[in-house]
């Protein structure tokens, strides 16, 4: 599993070769419109060229000399750039992104870290890394709590589960919560949205289904036992019962509660029917589970 934050840095050598390549550009299109102020950097490079094995020659007079004659050309530079209305910074690196300054992270209104809108490709990239590819068209941007209805109950859900993924607020040391609602009630889609968004937040998040936990390789079932939270989607107690997919949960739930990793367990069904129909290795987990409904 490739996190966003490696993602991120991956990107950061494209980056930096964009700098460079803007910058040569730049340069060149500032001599191509005035040679002389080529000309005058061409002979502050061999000023210093000289200076410098002066120096190592020990001709100390000599070196004092370069120096001076090299502070009267950069006067004459800044004269000329001052002159002609060209930016002192023509020949420096500028950032690609003036919001982030290239770091691909921009800090949001609450003071949290949020990754930068310019890392949108990234951003896509991680997302089907970690299982939404098939739900591509869930933009954080669209979502509204009014979808389907019930505007002030899904807004509560959303903060409660925001809440429980970051480990805030009430029964904030739980491991494990249990988000429960009737079938057609937007549950996958919110859920995506919060997969969604802790990634923005420079988490490493997964989602899957239940069922498909069952074909799993091991790589990807390390994944789950480590990645920041977990999202378990039509999660039941039938599906959770079968012997290899209660074999891989209840390690990964103690992997992840060793490590204090949040898990968010998506279901139709309630606390209770899941702890009373569920393997038993898994009841006394669901059992202490935070719930939201």
């Amino acid at each position: 599993m490739i996190t966003i934050n490696e993602l991120i840095e991956m990107s950061k050598a494209e980056l930096e070769a964009e700098r460079n390549i803007d910058k040569d550009y730049r340069v060149a299109e500032c001599y191509r419109k005035f040679p002389e102020l080529a000309a005058m950097d061409g002979d502050l490079v061999e000023l210093r060229k000289s200076a410098m094995i002066a120096s190592l020659e020990g001709r100390d007079d000599y070196a004092g000399r370069f120096g001076s004659k090299e502070a009267a050309l950069r006067q004459k530079r800044e004269n000329y750039l001052r002159d002609n209305n060209i930016p002192a910074d023509f020949d420096s690196e500028k950032f690609i992104c003036d919001k982030c300054n290239d770091t691909g992270y921009i800090a949001g209104k609450d003071g949290t870290r949020k990754v930068c809108s310019c890392m949108k490709e990234q951003l896509e990239e991680c997302y089907d890394n970690s299982g939404m590819r098939d739900y591509r068209s869930v933009k954080l941007e669209s979502y509204r709590n009014g979808y389907l209805g019930d505007e002030a109950g899904r807004k509560k859900r959303m903060n409660m589960i925001l809440s429980a993924c970051l480990g805030r607020g009430d029964n904030a040391d739980k491991d494990i919560w249990i988000y429960q609602g009737a079938p057609q009630t937007g549950k996958t889609f919110l859920t995506i949205v919060v997969a969604k968004g802790m990634i923005n937040l420079g988490k490493s998040a997964i989602y899957c289904k239940c069922e498909a936990i069952e074909d799993m390789e091991e790589e990807d079932i390390e994944d789950l036992k480590i990645c920041d939270v977990l999202f378990i989607d039509d999660f039941a107690a039938d599906i959770s019962s079968r012997r290899k997919i209660a074999y891989i949960l209840n390690t990964v739930f103690e992997v992840r509660k060793a490590s204090g990793r949040k898990t968010l367990i998506v279901s139709y069904e309630t606390q209770n029917q899941l702890v009373s129909d569920c393997d038993i290795r898994l009841a006394g987990k669901l059992k202490n589970a935070g719930y939201i409904s």
